[in-house]
């Protein structure tokens, strides 16, 4: 009886492990999709700067 018992045991902690795996995988997957947004995001704020004051891009170039 107690073999059969460990037998049930085992499935449902691999089951929580995977479970535990991909949530971390869905967490990670977000995080990175929002530094990739935000970056993009503060590319775009330097692009437009740079494009709305010439004098920038001159003093860049020299």
């Amino acid at each position: 009886m107690r073999l059969w018992k460990n037998r049930n045991k085992r499935p449902l902690q691999t089951s929580l492990a995977f479970d535990f795996f991909r949530f971390l995988l869905i967490v990670v997957f977000i995080a990175c999709c929002a530094y990739m947004f935000i970056q993009l995001d503060i590319s775009n704020q330097l692009k437009e700067y740079q494009l709305a004051d010439p004098d920038l891009e001159v003093e860049a170039s020299v």
